[in-house]
């Protein structure tokens, strides 16, 4: 099969030669072969001219032999001339059909006959050969003076030299009417010839019509279309060709074109519609396979107090850890062994670098490196951005729980202990598969960012009952519990304000603030909601603010040993707290516990 263009239109020269070859030899052979037998037909018409000349002329002498010899004499040496020129031409034309060669007009002629023709020519030509020789020896025997003395014997000759005469022109009258007949017959197939070379030249036209169709016009066709669509605003059309050629090549490489063109767009969207790091890293792992075959992408970046992270994609989740190096700098895309490094750069600030590990045995393409020199512009800017924000939303959490804490100076240690619970239990219980659609890298973060910004509602509460030393009363408990909605209220106002811009960094604080003091039976507040209608970053958050209260010192009571604040948890299994929280809380107790002794008040 023909498949690829360069066959094509190998195909199509070669047809045309074919064409062109079979014409031209169609009309070679036709003139050629009316040639041959026009020569052969005008020599043999010479032949029988010349002989009936060189008769008509020894006849007239030979009839002066008996009746006046002085004139025969005379006539003979006028007539000697013309007659050995006469001879001397048969003899040359009939030498020419034997050795099948003329000289003619100054070249040589070479005479071809084949096939049956010649059997036929060839048989003729010995009876020619024969009756000429014959009448050869009559022509020198009777335009001979000294002959005419044996007068019955001259008489004898002249009578079969006529006989001889009409033996020869008959034969040459049957040579021309068998070569007018061959030359019929090769008209007849040269005209079949030129015919069929015709035919043949229609049909390989309309073939090469169909194929140059169906191979270059409909495809350059198809390619005017879809560029005329793309000049519109459609940018996502591609081609589709079944044929493995260069126009297939030519589709693939820009449909390849168009979905690297149509992923930097979809980036471009991410940058626009995520705010995550996980979810835009996720992204581009799912989708730049196609382009780079690799077993690991990951991310390397540092937060705003210089800590340096690594998260990696794994099994289409997020890996988090430290790193204890410093972040490197990396100033232009890096390939180290299989391993590709992608600098971050956007508005003049190195955020960190992304990297790729190739498959095994795979190599690092050129194509690799410049599809990721295409798109690291855009995925700077997602993950600057993503980053950025994750910071001002640390640097944010981090001032509104401050000026909470500074209207409860003896919390101390509080907010990063109980922000630390809150993340290991949440860590934990994604291990321990629960909740594992919710729970989730980014969930685990953000709780810890998040959870410190649980009181924010308390700047509200009045220091005489903030600040209280005893027991508060039932009245100032009522305005004490405010604290949660006033909390909640505000950051519901701070996240609303954000969805505008699609950041939901505050809908986890509003949800913690809101709900930290709600009971999993119904019996907390502000709402009284239970079980799963509290959120659960505010359930998990309730367990670690309660703990860390226990094992705290507070205006109203000492710090409880931790064995007595266990006790107090597992009393409220159920009650206070979600059982699949406490359990686990208490699987993950020496995490707990390290983090107790690492922040304990002295």
């Amino acid at each position: 099969m023909l498949k690829r263009l360069s066959s094509k239109l190998i195909a199509i020269f070669a047809l045309m030669f074919l064409g062109l070859t079979a014409t031209t030899i169609s009309s070679y052979i036709a003139s050629d072969t009316q040639k041959q037998h026009l020569i052969f037909t005008e020599l043999v018409s010479e032949v029988k001219l010349l002989t009936e000349r060189a008769a008509y002329i020894t006849e007239n002498i030979s009839d002066l032999a008996y009746t006046n010899s002085q004139l025969f004499k005379e006539k003979l040496e006028q007539e000697e001339g013309n007659i050995k020129i006469f001879v001397d031409k048969v003899d040359y034309i009939l030498s020419a059909f034997r050795t099948r060669q003329l000289q003619k007009d100054n070249k040589i002629i070479k005479l071809k006959f084949r096939g049956e023709f010649l059997e036929i020519l060839n048989s003729s030509l010995i009876n020619t050969d024969l009756s000429w020789n014959s009448a050869k020896e009559h022509i020198f025997y009777l335009n001979n003076i000294n002959n005419i003395n044996d007068i019955k014997n001259y008489q004898l000759k002249r009578d079969n030299f006529k006989k001889i005469n009409k033996d020869m022109i008959k034969n040459s009258d049957y040579l021309v009417k068998i070569c007018m007949e061959e030359s019929e017959k090769k008209r007849v197939i040269s005209n079949a010839i030129q015919i069929t070379s015709i035919i043949v030249a229609l049909i390989i036209f309309f073939l090469m019509m169909i194929l140059i169709t169906e191979s270059f016009y409909k495809p350059i066709l198809e390619i005017k279309t879809v560029f005329t669509s793309m000049a519109n605003g459609q940018i996502d059309q591609k081609f589709t060709r079944k044929q493995n050629d260069e126009f297939g090549e030519l589709y693939g490489n820009f449909n390849k074109f168009i979905e690297n063109l149509n992923f930097i767009f979809a980036l471009e969207d991410q940058i626009i519609s995520k705010n995550q790091i996980d979810s835009i890293l996720i992204y581009i792992s799912e989708n730049i396979k196609y382009f780079i075959p690799f077993t690991k992408i990951g991310i390397v970046y540092s937060d705003d107090n210089n800590v340096v992270y690594m998260r990696e994609v794994k099994n289409g989740e997020i890996i988090k850890s430290e790193l204890e190096d410093s972040l490197k700098k990396y100033r232009e895309i890096t390939v180290e062994g299989n391993k590709i490094v992608v600098p971050m750069v956007a508005n003049e600030a190195y955020i960190g670098y992304t990297f790729l590990d190739l498959e095994h045995g795979a190599d690092v393409k050129t194509a690799h490196l410049n599809f990721l020199e295409l798109i690291k512009g855009e995925t700077a800017i997602a993950f600057y951005k993503s980053i950025l924000f994750k910071n001002l939303l640390s640097i944010v959490t981090e001032a509104l729980a401050k000026m909470a804490e500074k209207r409860d100076p003896e919390t101390g240690y509080h907010l990063i202990r109980m922000s630390t619970y809150s993340q290991i239990i949440a860590n934990k219980l994604r291990e321990n598969g629960r909740y594992t659609e919710t729970i989730d890298q980014e969930f685990i973060e953000n709780i810890k960012i998040t959870a410190p910004m649980h009181d924010i509602g308390k700047v509200a509460i009045p220091d005489n009952i903030l600040l209280k030393p005893g027991k508060l009363t039932d009245d100032e408990f009522e305005i004490m519990k405010t604290h949660a909605q006033i909390g909640g209220e505000v950051l519901e106002g701070i996240d609303n304000k954000f969805k505008r811009y699609n950041i939901n960094y505050f809908k986890m604080a509003a949800d913690i603030a809101n709900g930290h003091q709600e009971k999993y039976d119904g019996k907390g507040y502000p709402k009284g909601i239970k079980g799963e209608s509290i959120p659960l970053s505010a359930r998990i958050t309730a367990l670690a603010d309660v703990f860390d209260a226990l094992t705290s010192k507070r205006p109203y009571k000492e710090a409880f040993s931790l064995e007595k604040s266990y006790d107090i948890i597992k009393k409220s299994y159920g009650s206070h707290f979600e059982p699949k929280i406490v359990d686990a809380f208490f699987d993950a107790i020496e995490e707990i516990e390290s983090v107790y002794e690492k922040y304990k008040e002295v």
